[in-house]
């Protein structure tokens, strides 16, 4: 902290620097989870699910850019939620470094022992093998720190929806929310929010038509938002299923669960792309013939896409379809 404070010129207080050093530490953690923990991934981050455990919350917040009074009623929620989140990442990280030392330790023991057995690259596993034991139990204490940091963000979610003053302002954190926890969610690479935008910078767009193309824009984004809802929803359906499933066979997967939920995403992504494309010909259509030419098309983009959502501001997202 006093580095901290010498480098800011004794700009910041004691609260201010504290809350930036923990910033800087969760970053790390979190950067290290990341970029090393490369065989460590659950079955609900290969298939695309939740990654509220993995969200920072501050960053959420400022995301929105509420006005100074409804972030000031977020204020202790946040400074409850520095602290416990840090001692919460620490844990987290921890348990899947142990995890990942354990099971490459016994990989490694089971492959020798195939060779010394006359068989290698033949790995022959037994449940009840203490070394085999030790792995699974490495695995669950990780799944453990997930969990731990997932409840605190869960929670202080709903804090933070029921101190905030007025629906709009819980809406725009409800939006922010979810492009952090569910991202594949919201990777459009057709998506007419930028139409939408040209549309509204044309210098010559008069009153009616401004008018209009802000109607337009409205009615796009409920439903952009009730297909995403659906998509989320789906997701967190698949999700119970798969724990359940997980708690009474162990580490298996809900084929079945996967194929459903599969099936609703393409049907989902599917509707969204039409509603890409009829909103791009409302658009059209109360423009002037010139402005619509300027439009153009919708080109799926080869490296992301920029998505909006009201509340936010755009996010560019990898390359998905």
């Amino acid at each position: 902290i006093d580095g901290l404070a010498t480098a800011t010129g004794d700009s910041l207080n004691t609260k201010e620097l504290e809350r930036l050093k923990n910033t800087r530490e969760r970053a790390a953690l979190m950067s290290a989870d990341h970029f090393g923990m490369g065989g460590m991934l659950s079955m609900g981050e290969l298939f695309g699910d939740s990654k509220s455990a993995a969200l920072d919350w501050g960053e959420t917040v400022r995301e929105v850019q509420f006005e100074p009074g409804v972030a000031l009623a977020l204020a202790s929620i946040i400074d409850d939620w520095d602290v416990a989140s840090l001692a919460a990442f620490r844990e987290r990280l921890q348990h899947r470094l142990a995890s990942q030392r354990i099971r490459a330790e016994f990989d490694a023991l089971m492959a020798e022992k195939a060779r010394a057995e006359g068989r290698p690259g033949e790995i022959r596993v037994s449940s009840t093998d203490a070394d085999y034991k030790k792995a699974v139990e490495a695995t669950e204490r990780a799944k453990t720190g997930d969990e731990l940091t997932r409840r605190i963000n869960e929670q202080t979610l709903a804090f933070s929806l029921a101190a905030l003053p007025d629906e709009t302002s819980r809406k725009a954190l409800r939006d922010a929310w979810n492009r952090k926890a569910w991202p594949d969610v919201f990777r459009d690479s057709r998506n007419v929010e930028p139409k939408i935008a040209m549309a509204l910078a044309f210098p010559d767009l008069d009153v009616v038509s401004r008018t209009e193309v802000e109607t337009i824009a409205q009615e796009h984004r409920a439903e952009y938002r009730r297909i995403a809802d659906d998509m989320i929803a789906t997701n967190e359906t698949y999700a119970k299923a798969q724990a359940e499933e997980q708690q009474a066979e162990g580490s298996h997967i809900n084929m079945l669960g996967l194929r459903t939920k599969q099936d609703a995403h393409k049907r989902l992504k599917f509707e969204r792309s039409e509603l890409n494309e009829k909103t791009l010909r409302r658009l059209k259509e109360v423009l002037t013939p010139e402005q619509a030419a300027k439009l153009g098309n919708l080109v799926t983009s080869p490296r992301g896409s920029r998505i909006a959502i009201p509340g936010g501001s755009p996010v560019i997202r990898r390359r998905g379809g």
